[in-house]
């Protein structure tokens, strides 16, 4: 049995009863007639609230309920979850109410919570609550009462079903051990209800397609999910909408099956989302590639399989599928995900720097505040208490491992670098695999949840080392003294609630990260919002940095954790969309007069800026994308897209004494106008100012000795060369915010 899965009888052939579960609870902890809450093990399992705790609960309940029902809080102590204690005692309240009222009305007594429906058991509690206290509950009786059925019913109908598991309505494989799931399962908290789909043909094919190929280990438990959808979502409406009661689909598969697919397809697009970010709009290509995936896969199996499908699912329509239902859209008739080169996949390294920068909010108190600066105005914010997300993400920043890896990371997740003591003694040598290991200071071991086989380690720097060691102190100080029986956490990064032996992991990244954005307001050089949410976003970050460091392939590969050069070299395309940048950032020249010896023509040949006489300025060349305008008017000097060599020096010169000369005259006619000088807080007189002090930079660099037409250098604001080296490279816990006590910077 898995960990934390629930205490289950074995089923006998006469079937589970309820007693069965009452002698799973030890004789020495079953409750009479009143349940002490503060007692063990029952005190282990509720929320205590300063306010009132609920202490004592009738439980003047029919048996079978009451078995049910303690064997249920015995079960919560087992998996480590916890209950409101108000819940238990507002059920048991009147749960003899109902029983009592129904019968009156002429329904069976009730003998298990599987009796009622969901729906039914909330309708009653309402009815008995307004009999009780003669007035009606209030608004949030029912949210607050409807997740404890919910549990309830799901643990009581685990423990009743004897039919396959794939056949049940609900599939939980964190409570049912019966349920075929890796031992570090990234959703292994996700159900899936099977209840809602409709035709009933549809759920049962489904289910037994998709529990197949989870026993065979044809898909993950991840997948599960997004198969059910299309057909939940989808197919199902489609085939109720247009009075489809057959899975054969037609009537002559052979004339018929093509127009019904291309039916699917127009169907689809006409249909919007219910629910996400998208509500309302149509469906993405990538939905409905994913429904045309998930219907041409379960149709090619069931072909493969009629017969037994027929006699599995006792439905004998099954065995009059044709060749024809293999493939519903032919390769070329499936919609392909392109993805926008607008949405870069990849942070730079400035907007990554100020979303570190900011990252120590996430794990200051929610008591404490901070003052940062938005927009160039100062602003007070309260942290967000949740240190374990900051050093989650500082782990994404230096590692560039997917969300899941990280996550899941055993609770001492480090060993030692594979180096031998002679490989050590050489670290003074002079090839750069030798210096590497000065570097380096142990090796992380990670959970491998996508690709089996693939490596699952890599080499880390003293950064990393520091943020495991402050999570590990963190949660020996935290969260095992709140763990119950001396349970050992499995992970090192964990979940808060309901997770009382340490067996489940954090979650809930994305919505800290969404916290933090909004506090922020980060926005990058063009105006957008910085996108930093999407954790997956880091490990392009980590590839493109070491692809254009010029890591070889086969290193940046085994990095990444991927089987195949294939796989990695998706990641050159974002190497090709940052190279230009690159490019122009390393070798132009802008207002800081930085200089890199590259011969103009050979500048000209890779950019082609000869070819875009919209970019060619009268002192220099504009160095905007071409889809891109200038809201900036003429302050090219003070732009870092401006770009200029010595062939321009006579122009620039020109330019800078036809500014000071403006200056002056200006000046003279603010004095006759108003007869007070011009301040030097001037915005004129600023921006002005500014223009000559960049020109003075640029004819400084070009007129240095040694220079010549050909010289050229860095773009505006950018350090030189060993500059961005330096800024590639991983952090050290200097340059980081490692826990809420350091200090965070301001922009």
């Amino acid at each position: 049995m898995k960990s934390a899965a629930l205490p289950l009888p074995e089923h006998k052939q006469a079937g589970v009863t309820d007693h069965d579960l009452w002698e799973l609870v030890p004789e020495h902890v079953r409750p009479g007639t009143t349940l002490d809450m503060l007692a063990w093990p029952w005190n282990e399992v509720i929320y205590h609230y300063p306010s009132r705790t609920h202490q004592h609960v009738a439980l003047d309940v029919p048996d079978p309920i009451r078995h049910e029902f303690i064997w249920w809080l015995w079960s919560l102590h087992i998996t480590g979850e916890r209950v409101s204690p108000s819940a238990v005692s507002t059920w048991m309240h009147s749960i003899a109410h109902i029983s009592t009222s129904r019968v009156q009305r002429g329904h069976p007594p009730i003998t298990s919570f599987l009796d009622l429906d969901l729906d039914t058991w909330i309708t009653e509690a309402r009815s008995a609550f307004t009999a009780r206290h003669q007035r009606l509950p209030g608004a949030r009786f029912s949210q607050n009462h409807l997740q404890i059925m919910r549990r309830l019913r799901r643990a009581v109908g685990i423990a009743y079903h004897e039919q396959a598991w794939w056949q049940a309505e609900l599939w939980d494989p964190l409570h049912d051990p019966r349920i075929p799931a890796r031992r570090h399962e990234p959703r292994g908290h996700a159900t899936v209800d099977w209840s809602t789909v409709e035709p009933d043909w549809l759920r049962a094919a489904g289910q037994w397609w998709l529990g197949t190929l989870l026993n065979a280990d044809r898909i993950r438990w991840g997948s599960v999910g997004r198969y059910r959808t299309s057909l939940c979502a989808h197919l199902g409406p489609f085939l109720i909408e247009r009075g489809i009661d057959s899975p054969v689909l037609v009537t002559d598969p052979a004339t018929m099956l093509r127009p019904f697919a291309n039916d699917f397809l127009g169907w689809l697009r006409t249909r919007r989302a219910a629910n996400g970010p998208n509500k309302g709009q149509p469906l993405s290509n990538k939905t409905i590639s994913l429904t045309q995936t998930a219907v041409n896969s379960m149709y090619a199996f069931f072909v493969e399989h009629r017969d037994e499908a027929a006699f599995v699912l006792g439905d004998p329509r099954w065995r009059e599928l044709t060749e024809r239902h293999l493939v519903m859209w032919p390769r070329g008739e499936t919609i392909s995900v392109v993805r926008s080169d607008d949405a870069p996949e990849y942070l730079d390294g400035e907007d990554l720097s100020s979303v570190a920068a900011h990252l120590d909010l996430i794990g200051l108190s929610v008591s404490e505040s901070r003052t940062i600066v938005v927009d160039g105005q100062d602003k007070t914010v309260f942290g967000l208490g949740d240190p374990q997300v900051m050093r989650a993400y500082l782990l994404l920043i230096l590692t560039g491992r997917r969300v899941n890896e990280i996550l899941m990371l055993d609770p001492d997740p480090l060993g030692p670098l594979l180096t031998t003591p002679d490989r050590q003694s050489d670290v003074q040598d002079s090839a750069p695999e030798t210096r590497m290991a000065e570097f380096f200071v142990a090796r992380l071991r990670y959970q491998q949840t996508k690709i089996d086989g693939a490596p699952n380690t890599i080499p880390v720097e003293q950064a990393v080392v520091n943020i495991i060691r402050e999570q590990q102190d963190w949660v020996r100080d935290t969260i095992l003294p709140t763990l119950t029986d001396g349970a050992e956490p499995k992970y090192l990064f964990l979940a808060r609630k309901g997770n009382q032996r340490g067996q489940r992991p954090l979650g809930g990244i994305r919505q800290r990260l969404t916290d933090l954005a909004a506090l922020i307001e980060l926005r990058d050089k063009h105006g957008r919002p910085v996108d930093f949410q999407r954790t997956h976003r880091l490990r392009h970050t980590k590839a493109t940095q070491m692809l254009n460091a010029g890591t070889p392939l086969h290193v940046v590969q085994r990095y990444l954790g991927h089987v195949s050069p294939e796989m990695t070299l998706r990641y050159a395309k974002t190497l090709a969309r940052t190279h230009e940048e690159e490019f122009l950032r390393l070798t132009l020249i802008g207002t800081d007069g930085r200089d890199h010896n590259i011969d103009q023509h050979a500048l000209l040949d890779v950019l082609q800026l000869d070819q875009r006489t919209d970019r060619i300025l009268p002192n220099g060349y504009c160095l905007l994308p071409r889809p891109k305008t200038c809201e900036r008017g003429n302050a090219c000097l003070t732009c870092g897209e401006f770009a200029t060599n010595a062939t321009y020096l006579s122009e620039l010169e020109d330019q800078r004494d036809s500014t000071l000369d403006l200056v002056e005259t200006r000046r003279a006619q603010h004095f006759q106008r108003t007869g007070k000088q011009m301040t030097d807080d001037n915005m004129w007189l600023t921006a002005r100012r500014s223009e000559v002090s960049a020109l003075n930079l640029i004819i400084a660099n070009l007129t240095s000795p040694g220079g010549d037409e050909s010289t050229t250098v860095q773009g505006a604001g950018v350090g030189g060369r060993d500059a961005v080296r330096r800024a590639s490279q991983p952090r050290t816990p200097v340059d980081l915010p490692l826990g809420p006590s350091r200090k965070g910077h301001r922009p």
